[in-house]
């Protein structure tokens, strides 16, 4: 490190949470650069100049933003408060999201919107559909790949593992440590950078000991860690994104819909409007092994993922099947609707991300399944009391859509949680998980208190 980065990383040291891990440190000194230069203390050249090498972090100080300096600080308060100290969880932390995106080429948005509706499809379909080639089609998935992260994702019907997919939502107090989210069976943990609400994502066995465990933390945390909570059971998910409104450069947003509002456009118009698409869970499991679980996975993270690559991933777990033996397990889970391929993207100008969790009556959750394809994006997940969504669109819309939503909802639903500035500032795969699986028995075997948040809190 020259002594320029080591001055400037003594300058920012209070921001950080003690850490000697090599990599972690490294990251620092790239954020150090970083708000040197939203300080005005380096220029964008000379940042660009002591940078070095990124080595293995996803974070370059130089192509970064400004704008993101916020979101950046209030990570490194997060880690700071909750004492988070895993080198891995400081990296995933701070970096979350946090990459920058190429300016798109509006040539590529017709692949865009078929590989968004037609996630399902091999390329060689895109490739007949648009009259060009197949390596076409591949180059402009990989300059998507770049520019805007897109990825075929797969979503995985959790039910048929024996688990239930939670959802809970809680406002953190001072006794909220952050030993009780960071755990085997967290899916994701989101924060709203300018509110109170915090929530996370959980995977649960079906099984009577384990629910009772984590419901039962749920309401011990309620009497101190947790000022104000709400927990919902995932029972579908679904993803829209209305490109009619992307012009290859720019979103349009009609003064009717902000105007009338999407719900009351839905309200009025339901018949002839579209319908979000709806990845509905199971009620039932299916007989599966660790194998089919640790697929499921890799699919989840990939949807496009090689067979060749799958086998190769299964060896190191030491699983060593044919190519053959692999397709046709493929075959059974994709009949089994184990997974639905997907898609996901970041940037493109959609910069700000509003969640909303609506407790209500079913006509209500239909009536915002037809007004959400009407919003720039949305994923939505119905749950066991109505739904929760994310609405991702421009800053200049953001507080126009969130007020509308707001106001739509408010005197309709008997509960909303309202979170207008979406952070995660950590998600990761399930894989974990497959090692606790009883084939034979068709039980998940995890020690007694596993699923109990409050377990490792300090007494």
């Amino acid at each position: 490190m020259d002594n320029n980065s080591g001055e400037l990383l003594r300058k920012y040291s209070d921001l950080f949470v003690e850490c000697s891990d090599t990599e972690v440190q490294n990251l620092y000194r790239l954020l150090s650069l970083f708000f040197a230069k939203c300080d005005g203390l380096l220029s964008s050249a000379e940042v660009q100049k002591l940078k070095g090498d990124l080595g293995s972090i996803p974070f370059d100080p130089y192509r970064t933003p400004v704008e993101n300096k916020d979101s950046i600080l209030v990570r490194l308060k997060f880690l700071k408060k909750y004492g988070i100290s895993n080198p891995q969880e400081i990296i995933r932390v701070l970096t979350w999201g946090l990459f920058t995106t190429d300016e798109f080429d509006p040539s590529d948005r017709k692949y865009l919107v078929e590989f968004i509706e037609n996630s399902d499809r091999p390329y060689n379909w895109f490739a007949r559909k648009l009259n060009v080639s197949t390596a076409s089609v591949i180059e402009a998935y990989n300059r998507l790949k770049q520019r805007i992260q897109f990825r075929f994702v797969s979503a995985i019907n959790f039910p048929l593992f024996k688990l239930k997919h939670l959802l809970v939502f809680f406002k953190p107090t001072d006794e909220f440590e952050s030993s009780m989210l960071i755990k085997p069976f967290t899916m994701s943990i989101n924060r709203d950078t300018f509110g109170e609400w915090m929530w996370a994502s959980f995977l649960v066995p079906d099984q009577g000991r384990s629910l009772e465990e984590f419901y039962g933390s749920l309401r011990r945390l309620a009497k101190g860690p947790f000022g104000d909570y709400g927990y919902y059971e995932v029972r579908s998910i679904g993803r829209s994104c209305n490109l009619s409104m992307f012009d290859g450069q720019r979103w349009i947003h009609g003064e009717d819909i902000l105007g009338i509002g999407p719900l009351k456009m839905a309200e009025r118009n339901k018949g002839a409007l579209p319908r979000l698409n709806e990845f509905l869970y199971s009620e039932d499991s299916i007989k599966f092994d660790r194998v089919d679980f640790l697929i499921s996975c890799l699919k989840y993270g990939d949807a496009r993922l090689k067979t060749s690559e799958i086998k190769r991933i299964l060896s190191q777990y030491g699983y060593s099947l044919s190519l053959v033996t692999l397709s046709k397990r493929l075959t059974s889970l994709r009949r089994a609707r184990v997974f639905l391929p997907y898609y996901s993207f970041s940037g493109l100008g959609l910069n700000v991300a509003s969640t909303f969790a609506v407790e209500c009556d079913n006509e209500l959750v239909e009536t915002l399944y037809y007004a959400f394809p009407q919003f720039p994006e949305c994923i939505a997940s119905r749950t066991d009391k109505g739904v929760v969504f994310m609405l991702r669109t421009t800053a200049e819309a953001s507080p126009a859509i969130s007020y509308l939503v707001q106001s739509g909802l408010r005197d309709k639903a008997s509960r909303l949680i309202v979170a207008n500035r979406f952070e995660n500032i950590g998600s990761k795969v399930p894989t974990g998980l497959y090692q606790h699986w009883n084939h034979q028995k068709h039980y998940w075997e995890f020690e007694r208190g596993t699923f109990d948040l409050t377990k490792d809190l300090r007494r």
